[in-house]
């Protein structure tokens, strides 16, 4: 309901009490130890989400980037999570569709 009214994702968490992300990664990073993955290529925009994980001992090999084109519905959440989260995304204008 709060972006509903214009809070963007980090905003609307806060509003709440919540870390603007409360995602853990300590469970995924045990599962890949039980799993016997020694290292991984992780495809994401979050730098953060590396950190995480390398924490919990999990080698990343590569972050390959994981970026969709910008649209009408999607742009400001995109901006969000680059500009208040630090994620690695271009928001080229040129990819956007309608």
């Amino acid at each position: 309901m709060l972006q509903d009214l214009g809070s963007d994702t980090y905003d609307a968490n806060v509003s709440l009490g919540f870390k603007p992300d409360e995602r853990q990664y300590e469970l995924a990073a045990a599962m890949l130890s039980k799993l016997r993955v020694r290292s991984t290529r992780l495809l994401t925009s979050s730098p953060q989400k590396v950190k995480e994980l390398q924490k919990y001992g999990v080698k990343i090999e590569e972050r390959v980037p994981l970026e969709i084109p910008p649209n009408q519905y999607n742009r400001a959440y995109l901006e969000t999570k680059k500009t208040r989260l630090g994620h690695l995304l271009s928001l080229d204008p040129s990819l956007e569709h309608a």
